[in-house]
């Protein structure tokens, strides 16, 4: 009996090594994998220097900026994307419309719709990101069913962001509020933040949320009024905001 307990013992630990040599060996092609990754990065980078020079030169011109050069692989894609995206972070207006057509044209946004069907629910995020970050609006019908379902954590503030960049419709962007605070976070601010990313025009939308019902609404308005110039004197605010405490202070 002794010698039987002896053997288990004994096979335990070689079970238990051998678990610990397979996620050692995992680690270590995690890290040889991340580097990898990084130095392609450098290297596509300045590979299409010239061609981030150019669109630089040109994006004022009347011309359509012209599609990355080549056949390009997937990592390679994903380096000019990520630089064409900042730059859509950077510009407002008709220079950054030309960026976005730029997305589209080059196959961007389609692909990363795709993405949004994937089975791995991080691919699935990462690709919100990204059409976030390039004001694909019909990817929002798909992100609003997302947030909805999405438990309260940072991938929420992902996808809320997402959905603030790309919405074309004031609606959209009180079903994103809507989903965002039902876990009853107080992350009122940061919601208003986050609802300042549209390209809507703010003034008309907050006026319209501090005529809500519901209580977050008007929270998420007052907070984002605050040092948006031309709103603080309007007569909604200090109604609602007398309203709202009233209803905190006897609650």
């Amino acid at each position: 009996m002794a010698g039987q307990h002896l053997g288990l013992a004994i096979a335990f630990i070689y079970v238990c090594l051998g678990l610990i040599g397979i996620g050692m060996l995992l680690l270590f092609y995690m890290k040889i994998r991340y580097l990898r990754i990084q130095r392609k990065t450098k290297e596509y980078l300045r590979k299409h220097q010239d061609y981030f020079l150019f669109l630089q030169a040109h994006l004022g011109d009347a011309e359509e900026l012209p599609l990355p050069p080549g056949k390009l692989g997937d990592l390679e894609r994903r380096v000019i994307q990520q630089r064409v995206t900042e730059w859509i972070e950077q510009f407002k207006g008709d220079l950054q419309q030309k960026l976005i057509a730029l997305c589209y044209n080059a196959g961007f946004v389609r692909e990363d719709l795709k993405l949004l069907d994937s089975l791995f629910y991080g691919r699935r995020i990462a690709a919100a990101y990204r059409l976030g970050g390039m004001r694909a609006a019909e990817a929002v019908p798909r992100l609003l069913e997302m947030l909805k379902h999405q438990k309260y954590s940072p991938l929420s503030i992902v996808l809320a962001r997402s959905i603030a960049k790309s919405a074309e419709q004031e609606q959209q962007l009180r079903d994103m509020l809507i989903h965002l605070l039902r876990h009853g976070k107080p992350i009122h601010h940061l919601a208003a933040d986050i609802l300042m990313e549209t390209r809507l025009d703010a003034s008309r939308l907050l006026l319209q949320l501090l005529k809500e019902d519901h209580e977050d609404l008007v929270k998420v308005a007052l907070a984002a009024m605050r040092g948006q110039e031309g709103l603080e004197e309007a007569p909604a605010l200090g109604r609602f905001a007398f309203a709202l405490d009233r209803r905190e202070t006897t609650a």
